[in-house]
């Protein structure tokens, strides 16, 4: 029908009398949705009998001690809309009924022709509502990049994919789990597919909850993140290896979770390693040792540490005089 779960089905239910006789029927028609399909709108219409028809609205009867000429057969046209909830299970969609639980299934209609010289017949029709297939995809499609001495930015999407036909429903969380000594300063997501407010969500916990998603849709949520890396920060904080057995997190490890009612949650993550200092010292005689007169010198040394690698770094720096015997 154009809108998110909305559809539109008709049913055409055929009388027919193959006799030779007039005669006469009641007609009832029954909606039996599944759990989750609601009926927006029912009516019915035939152009082969005048009675007024407008009273049935998707269940009971539709017309009462109707007569029918010999060899005639009259036909009623059911249209309706119905609304799916997003989170239906595929059991209420299909159009399997099981009497024993389920009180209805897919877009079931059940009609039944009665009369006093006719045994009363069910005719059924059905056709299933389509399931969605909801998956999670994570990259980090910019950085880590250095602003300033020792903040990064990365930038992170989330991708939400329904590849099946039929409209579904997510919740989606995400965690920055981020080596020690990497601090966030700010995190933000967005999306230009939900209109949804995201602005509550600021590093940690649920992005949106009973987000409803189209058949054949995706949805892209962008993470934005600048982090502050401190100067001594280990290279086993900085790199994307997590050891299990300790938990925590480690470089800019970035983990979604999404949850359906139609399977087990499911993870993804994404994560770049900080880049590591690389610390170097050398130590040379710049001058001397030059004599000041009588038993005196003066020597100059230079040291140099050197940070080689990409990242800012930290050092202790100690320095001792050892000089030979005599010499003070």
């Amino acid at each position: 029908a154009g809108n998110l779960g909305v559809y539109d089905i008709t049913y055409d239910i055929v009388v027919t009398n193959t006799g030779a006789g007039s005669g006469r029927y009641d007609l009832d028609d029954d909606l039996q949705f599944g759990a989750g399909i609601t009926v927006l709108s029912a009516t019915v219409a035939s152009d082969d009998t005048p009675t007024d028809l407008s009273a049935w609205a998707g269940s009971g009867d539709v017309v009462v001690d109707e007569p029918i000429a010999a060899a005639t057969a009259h036909t009623f046209t059911v249209t309706v809309t119905a609304q799916l909830d997003p989170a239906t299970l595929s059991t209420d969609r299909d159009c399997t009924l099981d009497p024993a639980t389920e009180d209805g299934t897919g877009l079931l209609n059940n009609a039944t022709l009665a009369g006093p010289l006719i045994e009363e017949q069910e005719a059924d029709a059905c056709a299933p509502l389509p399931d969605p297939d909801i998956s999670i995809a994570k990259t980090v499609t910019s950085g880590p990049t250095l602003v300033g001495s020792n903040d990064y930015d990365i930038t992170y999407d989330i991708v939400v994919t329904n590849a099946g036909l039929g409209v579904g429903q997510y919740d989606l969380s995400d965690d920055l789990s981020f080596g020690a000594g990497i601090t966030v300063v700010s995190a933000a997501v967005t999306s230009a597919d939900v209109a949804t407010d995201l602005s509550a969500w600021v590093g940690a916990g649920a992005v949106t909850t009973g987000e409803a998603i189209a058949g054949t849709t995706e949805h892209t949520y962008t993470v934005t993140v600048r982090a502050n890396v401190a100067a001594g920060t280990l290279p086993v904080e900085r790199d994307c290896t997590v050891d299990p057995g300790a938990g925590g997190g480690s470089g800019l490890l970035n983990t979604a979770m999404l949850s359906t009612p139609f399977g087990d949650p499911v993870e993804a993550e994404a994560c770049e390693p900080i880049p590591n200092p690389d610390l170097s010292i050398d130590k040379t005689v710049a001058a001397g040792p030059t004599s000041l007169g009588g038993d005196q010198f003066r020597i100059v040394y230079d040291i140099v540490v050197t940070n080689a690698g990409d990242a800012i770094g930290e050092y202790d720096l100690s320095d001792e005089l050892t000089f030979g015997g005599g010499v003070t």
